[in-house]
């Protein structure tokens, strides 16, 4: 039998289109489940989930005006940086449009009811304090307005489900980097019996989750200067560079202290840092990526340039603009330094 021969019997019982009813792909949708358990498709139906859980509890139930000085922002905020024109077009839509949408809070101070009842006494609204559950964005665009009051849906709120949300509403978002997450997950860690549950309820793959909590096995003067700029490195490069440290120890430290100014520069690939990483403490030439080139100028004019890399420090300069009053003044210094090594 030809190959041709094959694929026609092959889908002789395969239908048409217009052939299959409109019953029976709905029913092939209802029973369709995803294979990969922890894969994409997994993880963010469960995000959607714990933001479709939030709105059910929103529905129905009446915002409020509550006091601006009387809210606090989410402790589990995973976002450090909220950028500043992004905020400013948000206000200029609320201040001709109004807040369309109601941030949410969670009483902070005493005990409170799934959501407060319309005969609870006004005053006692005004002077509770709050904490947002979802909207900081809008709440942060209010204070630019100067507005004293903001709309909100007051609910009661575990820690657990606090931090949750948090997550869930940001987590997926592509300007949020690796490291405001790993900050949120280490805050909210707590609030969970174990790494499973946890995982489970943000609906994250364990290992990405380990690979996140990886950031806090860097040395202080990483995490400084990730709190200064927080998209310098990612997730995988933390989690692999904290390998390497993991197993070399201090020696490893201090090699990356010589090394970070090159990765925090971009100089450095931060998905091959863990590798040069190794190649540094192993005494193994250091690849071609260090390679630091300065061009000397002469006024407008290209002089030279010096060159490191991993076998020299090698200084140019053009012969044009070498004249001998230079040439020996340079060769005095460099004998001069060499002299006194």
């Amino acid at each position: 039998m030809s190959r041709r021969d094959q694929l026609m019997a092959k889908n002789t019982n395969i239908r048409s289109t217009a052939e299959i009813s409109d019953d029976e792909v709905q029913a092939a949708a209802q029973n369709h489940r995803p294979r990969s358990g922890q894969g994409s498709f997994s993880q963010r139906q469960r995000l959607e989930d714990r933001l479709k859980e939030l709105e059910e509890r929103l529905s129905g139930t009446e915002s409020r005006a509550i006091p601006l000085t009387n809210i606090a922002p989410n402790p589990w905020q995973p976002r450090r940086v909220f950028a500043d024109d992004e905020l400013q077009n948000l206000a200029m839509s609320i201040q001709e449009f109004g807040l369309i949408q109601p941030i949410v809070v969670r009483v902070s101070n005493r005990d409170s009811d799934d959501a407060v009842s319309d005969t609870q006494d006004s005053v006692s609204i005004r002077d509770s304090q709050y904490q947002i559950i979802a909207g900081e964005r809008r709440y942060r665009a209010c204070k630019l307005l100067e507005q004293q009051d903001i709309k909100a849906v007051i609910l009661s709120v575990s820690d657990a489900d606090m931090s949750a949300y948090a997550l869930a509403e940001n987590i997926d978002r592509s300007d949020l980097t690796a490291y405001e997450i790993a900050l949120a997950i280490k805050s909210a860690e707590s609030n969970f019996p174990n790494r499973t549950n946890f995982a489970k309820s943000i609906g994250m793959p364990r290992s990405s989750l380990y690979k996140y909590l990886s950031f806090f096995k860097l040395p202080d003067f990483v995490l400084d200067d990730l709190e200064q700029d927080p998209k310098i490195l990612g997730r995988d490069a933390a989690d692999e560079i904290s390998s390497v440290i993991m197993e070399h120890g201090e020696r490893a430290i201090e090699t990356l202290r010589i090394l970070w100014p090159s990765v925090k520069s971009g100089k450095v690939d931060q998905g091959k840092a863990a590798d040069l990483l190794l190649s540094r403490m192993q005494s193994k030439p250091l690849l071609s990526l260090e390679r630091d080139i300065r061009k000397l100028f002469m006024g407008k004019l290209q002089a030279g340039s010096i060159t490191r890399d991993n076998a020299a420090l090698t200084v140019k300069i053009k012969a044009a603009v070498l004249t001998p009053e230079i040439e020996t003044e340079l060769r005095s210094v460099v004998e001069k330094l060499f002299s006194q090594a």
